[in-house]
């Protein structure tokens, strides 16, 4: 029953959530595991017409790894298969060797998957490995809202990890793969107890279950059900505030200022999710003030997270990207391109469209068109420009409602008169029939 099964999981989760007109990778290591679901993977390739590719990381903790790497080199080469290896160096490793080694392979996986614009990638997580994700989760103080352990597709910046035999044990894998007359190396590391992984399985899992007389490893399993259904609740309450966010290549604006999440609980969710989905992770402390901010709606206001800055302004977010360089002085405008702080100039003759507001600015790209005459870049310090309107830049921004972190991102052009186009409040520049076009476009990287 579980060998029909497992085929037939196989063909329904390719068709429920993959697009096979994109390459498809299956991390394969030579264990029980992953050789159960290469072998799945390629009964479906002959069916659905999929491009298979293998990829195998070869850790070097073992003396074997070279023999298991060679084996899968020819597997590949009898099934006309191609295979991509990656070869670690543990002994350049300090502190979790294992840790250490995850994130090695899910970068060589990120690499691989956009050099070959794959869909993703199969790993062979069952639901023995989910047991113990759980409970791990659980010792560590994990938010309820992880305790579901983990998705059978889970996005990683640019490529997914599927992992459809979740809902299969390990039994049920190697059941199969004897049914079908299938080899696969045994790791010595699975028995190996100085392993966290190996621990739980052969000691702690078997002492919890003698102590407490029960199924120990199918009540993980419910409590993930159900956080998992939980956080698939709060998912579907926080989907409008995820429409409102917008990325570009220079930041990330996450503009809540109509329309932001009242509950407290709600707000963690949807920070949890940004940083998923944006390539950063908030701990207790740094989610605690992020939703405070948000909630309150904070003005300027900034939060550091490793190596993101996320900006707070009356509820609106502006998540940069890249380090900022800033302009500390006056430079000319003259025709050409060149390079101001983090900006691209290009000044042309004639004119062009028009883009000058501080969403403009966190996109990266602005532009005007100005009378011809003698023009100069100048830093942004609102406590000592004016603006031709009498007022202080700093009362500007407030008047505006503008992020005021953001007015140190970009210059201001100054002629006779003064400031003739500051980008963040748009001052609108005078008609002329002889006219230059400025853009300014973030993408020059830090020294």
């Amino acid at each position: 029953m579980a060998s029909r099964s497992l085929e037939e999981k196989i063909i329904q989760f390719i068709q429920e959530n993959i697009n096979i007109e994109n390459p498809l990778l299956v991390a394969l290591s030579g264990g029980g595991d992953s050789m159960c679901l290469f072998h799945l993977l390629y009964r479906a390739k002959k069916k659905l017409s999929i491009d298979l590719h293998i990829v195998h990381v070869d850790h070097g903790w073992r003396e074997e790894s070279s023999e298991e790497r060679a084996y899968i080199q020819r597997l590949g080469h009898e099934l006309s298969l191609p295979v991509h290896i990656k070869e670690l160096s543990p002994h350049r490793y300090k502190g979790n060797w294992e840790q250490n080694a995850r994130d090695e392979r899910l970068l060589f996986f990120a690499e691989l998957s956009k050099e070959l614009q794959a869909e993703g990638i199969f790993v062979a997580h069952h639901s023995d490995d989910q047991k113990e994700t759980i409970f791990k989760r659980l010792l560590e103080g994990s938010s309820l809202f992880y305790l579901s352990g983990m998705k059978e597709v889970k996005k990683m910046g640019n490529f997914s990890l599927f992992r459809p035999l979740l809902s299969f044990s390990k039994k049920d894998l190697l059941e199969w793969l004897q049914k079908e007359g299938c080899t696969f190396f045994e790791d010595a590391t699975n028995f190996d107890e100085k392993y966290l992984r190996a621990r739980m399985r052969l000691s702690i899992f078997p002492f919890l279950e003698k102590s407490f007389g029960k199924n120990f490893g199918g009540s993980l399993l419910e409590v993930g059900k159900e956080a998992g259904e939980m956080s698939a609740y709060i998912e579907a309450k926080i989907e409008p505030f995820l429409s409102l966010i917008e990325e570009n290549k220079a930041s990330i604006i996450c503009d809540f200022s109509t329309h932001f999440p009242k509950e407290r609980v709600e707000c963690k969710a949807l920070f949890r999710l940004i940083g998923e989905r944006f390539g950063f992770v908030l701990n207790r402390r740094e989610l605690h003030t992020a939703c405070t901010l948000l909630l309150e709606g904070a003005a300027n206001k900034y939060l550091l997270v490793r190596e993101k800055k996320i900006i707070f302004d009356r509820r609106r977010l502006i998540i940069v990207k890249n380090k900022e360089k800033i302009l500390l002085q006056s430079m000319p405008l003259s025709e050409g391109v060149f390079s101001c702080g983090t900006w691209s100039v290009r000044v042309k003759k004639g004119s062009g469209e028009v883009k000058n507001s501080w969403k403009d600015v966190c996109r990266g790209r602005v532009a005007t068109t100005l009378p011809l005459d003698d023009y100069s870049l100048l830093p942004v310090y609102p406590h000592l420009r004016r603006s031709p309107l009498g007022r202080t830049m700093g009362r500007l921004l407030s008047d505006y409602k503008i992020p005021r972190a953001v007015s140190a991102f970009c210059p201001i052009i100054v002629g006779k008169e003064g400031v003739v186009e500051d980008f963040l409040i748009g001052i609108k520049p005078k008609e002329s029939k002889k006219s230059l076009h400025i853009t300014l476009e973030r993408g020059c990287e830090e020294e």
